[in-house]
């Protein structure tokens, strides 16, 4: 009968998505994209988080002229915009469908910052501080629920993985840009962090291109 024949071909539909499901699972191709791309966009979002909160003040009194007492009221905004934005991720990311529009909006903020950090001028750098804590508030969690969303399972390896790679970057780059500055080399802190952050949003990119077979399911 067609209801039959309906009920039939649901069931085949189901087993074929189902099917094409536990395939993109156990895909290795794009298991190892999200891995290697998350631990990227991890060790660059933490390394320029905490090397511009380390030597923010520096560049600002060497290179910009301004005074102590300025540049640790910008330090304190910018810690305190990204401890804002991390509570506004815990507070409404049960509604975000999807992390990806969330970490490229960070990515481009963050990107934003690193063109502002090249001026000299006061205003311009607070833009860039204030810009730059918000863009990275929510990108190491956002990243944390890529895994589940694209249906892979978070494994204890795949978050130590994830958990390395941004304590690599926390580490790391205030460790370079401070043998930078050794050299009297202030106004590459700018370019320094707007390196970091093309990369990053390289590697999203590419990211999110690999696992496009993953979200289509």
């Amino acid at each position: 009968s067609a209801e039959g024949k309906l009920a039939l071909d649901r069931g085949t539909e189901s087993k074929t998505k189902e099917a094409a499901l536990v395939k993109t699972q156990n895909d290795p191709k794009i298991e190892l994209y999200l891995i290697i791309g998350t631990w990227i966009v991890a060790f660059m979002a933490n390394g320029c988080e905490h090397a511009v909160a380390t030597w923010l003040t520096t560049y600002g009194t060497h290179n910009c002229g301004l005074n102590e007492e300025v540049m640790a009221i910008m330090t304190s905004n910018y810690w305190t915009v990204m401890s804002i934005g991390r509570v506004v991720w815990a507070v409404f990311s049960g509604l975000v469908k999807s992390a990806w529009p969330v970490l490229f909006i960070n990515a481009t903020c963050c990107l934003l910052a690193g063109l502002l950090f090249v001026s000299t001028s006061e205003g311009i750098v607070w833009g860039g501080a204030i810009m730059l804590g918000a863009g990275i508030s929510s990108s190491f969690p956002a990243l944390i629920t890529l895994a589940p969303e694209l249906n892979i399972e978070m494994t204890p390896r795949k978050m130590a993985y994830l958990q390395l790679g941004a304590s690599a970057g926390e580490m790391i780059c205030p460790y370079l840009m401070g043998i930078v500055f050794e050299f009297r080399l202030y106004h590459w802190f700018g370019p320094f962090t707007l390196v970091c952050q093309v990369m990053s949003v390289i590697a999203l990119t590419v990211m999110y291109n690999a696992t496009a077979p993953a979200r289509s399911k």
